[in-house]
Formats: C-alpha cells, sequence, structure tokens
C-alpha cells in the first residue's frame, strides 16, 4: 500500500494473500482469539496467536513508508 490512489488493488492482492496464507479469517476479525472459552487448550491458543501474528506480519509488510 502506498496510498489512496493504490488502496483498491492492494486491498484485492492482500485479501488474495491472506487467503493463500489460511490467516485471512484472522485478518477479518472473523476467527477471533479463543482465549475466552475454557474448554480450548493451550495448544490452540497458541496456533491462533500464530496465524495472527503471520495476518500482521504480511499486512505489515505490504504497506510502504513513502
Amino acid at each position: 500500500l502506498i496510498g489512496p490512489s493504490n488502496f483498491q488493488i492492494w486491498k484485492l492482492w492482500i485479501t488474495a494473500k491472506l487467503w493463500r496464507e489460511k490467516v485471512l479469517c484472522v485478518a477479518l476479525g472473523t476467527d477471533t482469539c479463543p482465549i475466552t472459552s475454557l474448554s480450548i487448550s493451550v495448544e490452540e491458543v497458541q496456533k491462533w496467536m500464530e496465524w495472527n501474528e503471520r495476518a500482521h506480519g504480511i499486512i505489515q509488510d505490504s504497506i510502504s513508508n513513502a
């Protein structure tokens, strides 16, 4: 993302990239952290945290400083 001028194409690109990496639902907020459920294992929470970090990194890497 450089700015408003390329937002629409960036949005399409980042959506496809997040989907390919299987973290789109985390980035969109439809797959939320399961930490509030007592029946969820530590491993499942850790897996979600890894997905969240991956999604965040992908988005952050796609934003230009310019």
